[in-house]
């Protein structure tokens, strides 16, 4: 039975039922969320004396209340080391991500890897890391000379530009460069063939860790293509000025030949 009750009606009966409310059933004062409960029915004078009934019930016990201490302990222990196992195989995964020469999982997993790599503080030491075109070259030149290991070396994702100077470097090597990939996570994969390290061009190499010794794998939309993110916008255009109409004279018309009533016809 729903009661709608204020302060200014019957006020006294409603605070002695809130008494021995809690005379009956002093648990309601202990269990934090009944407790709130009522004291906002109470202050809107606006409530049901059957949830009064249902908040004035004893709070659930907890599952684990009868548990023997030594068994919490134990699997709070048992959850903590899952914890750190579950973050030591988190770290191991960005590990292999970040490894050029480590084999690498396809598809979208292996691709999100790779972009977590990627986004790691280029001051974390991983070996075998490129974070720049200068650990590029010396990645390449350790490529180079292992014989008879990895033919592949799998870079981490970079924008156009990067994409565009590694596979200059690639050629100076004679290194075969494929980009694979779509968006932020396009990346790069240097092949070794029969010509690579024969023949290195020397001195394209240094130009080409100069020209961008950084290495950008920030994609962002929305932008021009090929623009750096510093780059100046378009100017805006000035305000629409007003043309002037320029009305043409027409060259005047010869005047019509007289016309006589008479005869109904022009002279």
């Amino acid at each position: 039975m729903s009661v709608q009750m204020t302060w200014a009606d019957q006020d006294e009966d409603v605070i002695a039922d809130i008494e021995d409310m809690f005379i009956e059933n002093p648990d309601i004062l202990k269990d934090k969320m009944a407790r709130n409960k009522l004291f906002r029915a109470v202050q809107d004078g606006d409530f049901d004396t059957d949830e009064l009934s249902v908040m004035s019930q004893p709070a659930k016990r907890r599952k684990d209340k009868n548990i023997p201490p030594e068994l919490q302990e134990q699997w709070e222990k048992d959850r903590q080391k899952k914890a750190e196992n579950k973050r030591a195989r988190a770290l191991a995964r960005l590990v292999l991500a970040a490894n050029p020469f480590a084999q690498h999982k396809g598809g979208k997993k292996g691709q999100k890897a790779m972009l977590a790599a990627a986004r790691l503080d280029a001051d974390i030491e991983i070996s075998n890391r490129v974070v720049d075109l200068v650990s590029l070259e010396q990645q390449i030149r350790r490529f180079l000379t292992d014989i008879g290991g990895k033919r592949e070396m799998v870079l981490p994702p970079a924008d156009k530009e990067t994409r565009k100077r590694v596979h200059e470097l690639a050629a100076a090597f004679n290194l075969k460069s494929q980009s694979r990939g779509n968006g932020a996570s396009r990346y790069t994969t240097l092949i070794k063939t029969s010509r690579s390290g024969i023949q290195i061009n020397e001195k394209k190499v240094p130009k080409e860790v100069e020209a961008a010794r950084t290495w950008r794998n920030t994609v962002k939309g929305g932008g021009r293509e090929g623009c750096a993110e510093d780059c100046p916008a378009s100017p805006i255009p000035p305000p629409d000025v007003p043309i002037p109409v320029v009305v043409l004279a027409t060259p005047p018309s010869d005047p019509p030949p007289p016309y006589h009533p008479a005869s109904g016809a022009y002279a």
